[in-house]
């Protein structure tokens, strides 16, 4: 089945993939890191009194909309991307007592040294979304702004770049049969299966060029301990 539109725009959104800030109808951007709080809105960090800082300021007083953009970064070469979010909304800057409670959220995907230092020398905007688009598969959706905010991160983002290097680098011919045994049970006997995509709902996996298919799991995991103790009886035990 795979992550819904809405948690392909939480999970890019949500901090560890560098995006882009500028200001609506401008081409310059504001060099600031990001994160998103726990309904996704997007929280922009800047040194008080910096240029990003002033400018930040400048927006957030004329009400004037800000736009986040965030690409996806596939973790191999030739895997499929999952896109791109678009958030618009107006900047506004966080008083040092949510400011610093903010900080806290943002570190979670986002531990740059500035944040120690919000609501001294640093300081924190949250942008009020007004409007979330997804780029998927070539393709733009304006999602609604509930589901957006109920919907949550991968939690196998940050590490699918590690977790699947591992499994082609000790375990590919394990991970291979099984994929292969899963698809062809599910009708699509195949050659080759490589796992080139990795979320909390299953693998992405390529059989060909450009060709994709998933093999989902029995149920979404929670973490990477969870998947470790999926794949345990695959890798170490031929299960299939």
């Amino acid at each position: 089945m795979g992550p819904t539109l809405f948690e392909i725009a939480r999970t890019l959104a949500f901090g560890r993939v560098a995006g882009t800030v500028k200001a609506a109808a401008s081409f310059d951007a504001l060099p600031v890191p990001h994160a998103a709080d726990e309904q996704g809105r997007p929280l922009l960090l800047a040194r008080t009194g910096s240029g990003a800082d002033r400018d930040l300021a400048g927006l957030a007083r004329r009400q004037v909309p800000v736009v986040l953009t965030v690409d996806d970064h596939p973790p191999l070469l030739g895997s499929p991307s999952l896109g791109r979010v678009r958030i618009t909304g107006r900047p506004v800057r966080l008083d040092p007592v949510a400011g610093r409670a903010a900080a806290h959220v943002f570190a979670l995907a986002n531990p740059v040294a500035d944040l120690l230092d919000v609501g001294v020398s640093a300081a924190l905007y949250r942008v009020e979304a007004d409007q979330v688009r997804v780029r998927h598969q070539h393709t733009w959706h304006v999602l609604d702004r509930a589901g957006y905010a109920a919907a949550r991160p991968d939690p196998l983002h940050e590490d699918e770049k590690h977790l699947l290097a591992d499994l082609a680098g000790h375990h590919a011919a394990e991970i291979g049969a099984y994929l292969r045994t899963r698809l062809a049970a599910a009708g699509t006997p195949v050659k080759q299966a490589v796992p080139m995509r990795l979320d909390r709902y299953g693998f992405t996996v390529a059989t060909g060029a450009g060709v994709w298919h998933r093999v989902d799991f029995p149920a979404p995991v929670h973490d990477a301990s969870e998947l470790s103790t999926l794949l345990h009886g695959v890798l170490f035990h031929g299960d299939r």
